[in-house]
């Protein structure tokens, strides 16, 4: 049940997200050579995008919700790209994921792993 709810979810999105990447490659055309093999680093700049915009993401999910999504089930989608986009606006990051998504030492201002040594 949850796979089809984000499958909509994705389905509602894709008409903006056409639109959004549209008009990206248009105004600069150096995005092209930036995001022609990467559909995901596209797709998640297009939803830190929505989520930078307080009134855009409202809009957004209230959409969703009037097309029939779970509202839990588009809290929880928002929710991952929200915390993510809270770690990198704040630096805060734990060495897990500095590892997995090779952040830079520049971008650290604070682990969120806490180490005790005995």
């Amino acid at each position: 049940m949850e796979f089809i709810t984000e499958c909509k979810i994705l389905e509602l999105l894709e008409k903006d997200y056409r639109k959004y990447k549209s008009t990206l490659l248009d105004l600069d055309e150096s995005f092209y050579e930036k995001f022609k093999n990467n559909n995901d680093e596209m797709w998640n700049t297009f939803m830190f995008g929505v989520c930078s915009d307080k009134d855009i993401l409202t809009n957004c999910i209230k959409n969703l919700i009037k097309n029939g999504c779970d509202k839990q089930k588009v809290n929880k989608y928002f929710y991952h790209y929200l915390k993510m986009k809270y770690k990198m606006d704040n630096g805060l990051w734990s060495w897990n994921e500095i590892e997995e998504f090779d952040i830079p030492l520049e971008a650290i201002k604070k682990s969120s792993t806490k180490y005790t040594f005995i």
